[in-house]
């Protein structure tokens, strides 16, 4: 059951108690609420619709109305493959952090890109869609068996049983090959939604704030108007640094296509995606993000010009 459940794993926090929330909200941009706290406080709610109205006033397709878990503290918030937005008064990595408003609206916009971009792959590249699907349904099931052994493990034993043999049954189809490919949707899902927080924010440098700001290091990483070459250790997150700089350089500031033409901009940004990653997974010999970082950028960036 490991390989599927990463979720769980990221986002550490309480969970007794959880609710359906009684808070007004739009059901275009959320379908449910999950309020894990007790404070009855619709202020995180009301504070993120407007980043998800805003975002997909400039998404070219809509992806769907997501569900809201509201947690007291989380060690960082996250969007499931199966369209579960995980948010927290608080976060902990190191320690503790309230952050400040502006904070979390990069952090919810880079979350909800993420949604958008499974949206976008599972309908327009057929090379990946099924992965996507085996991940999202991994993701739900790897959820509910979790409610239901809190819920009461004795009465639903038979119900959590069922969904584990479910789960096993996709374990059973991860190979190889569906372990490459997910690691190499990581860095374009993580760029993309990097791109989007930017766009929201008009600001190419919030995401690397907002990191440093819940305790991540202060070494550039993930900032489009860094010129820094510092050695950094090579993950997902910033593997496509070239790319983000390359983005700000020839479609960023004040005049440039990704602020003030963001539609336009994120349908070539997810054509140029679609068409990198086609390549890229029908290259059996690029199997690590760290070994092929420089070729990863390349490909991405020859089919942006």
């Amino acid at each position: 059951m490991k390989f599927l459940i990463t979720i769980s794993l990221l986002l550490i926090s309480y969970t007794s108690n959880a609710k359906t929330s009684y808070c007004s909200y739009n059901p275009r941009v959320v379908k449910k609420i999950i309020d894990h706290t007790d404070s009855g406080d619709c202020f995180l709610l009301n504070s993120i619709i407007p980043v998800m109205e805003e975002i997909n006033d400039f998404l070219p397709e809509h992806p769907g109305a997501v569900t809201v878990q509201i947690h007291p503290w989380l060690r960082v918030p996250g969007m499931g493959l199966d369209g579960y937005l995980y948010i927290g008064h608080k976060y902990r990595i190191q320690r503790f952090v309230i952050p400040a408003m502006e904070t979390r609206e990069t952090l919810w916009a880079h979350e909800y890109a993420h949604h958008y971009f499974n949206f976008y792959m599972q309908k327009n590249l057929e090379s990946v869609s099924q992965y996507i699907a085996l991940f999202s349904r991994g993701a739900t099931l790897s959820r509910e068996i979790d409610e239901l052994l809190e819920k009461d493990e004795e009465k639903f034993s038979d119900l959590i049983d069922e969904k584990e043999r479910e789960f096993d049954l996709l374990e059973g189809k991860i190979n190889d090959e569906t372990i490459r490919v997910k690691s190499l949707l990581g860095p374009f899902s993580e760029l993309l939604a990097d791109v989007v927080a930017v766009m929201f924010t008009h600001d190419p440098s919030s995401v690397a704030r907002a990191r440093v700001e819940l305790g991540g290091k202060d070494d550039h990483s993930r900032d489009f108007a860094s010129h820094n070459e510092k050695d950094i250790r090579i993950s997902a997150h910033n593997v496509l640094d070239p790319t983000r700089r390359y983005i700000w350089e020839n479609f960023g500031g004040d005049n440039g296509m990704m602020l003030e033409n963001k539609k336009e901009f994120i349908s070539k940004l997810m054509i140029a995606i679609k068409k990198a990653l086609a390549e890229i997974i029908e290259n059996k010999e690029i199997n690590s993000i760290h070994e092929h970082s420089k070729e990863l950028n390349n490909i991405l960036v020859s089919h942006l010009k």
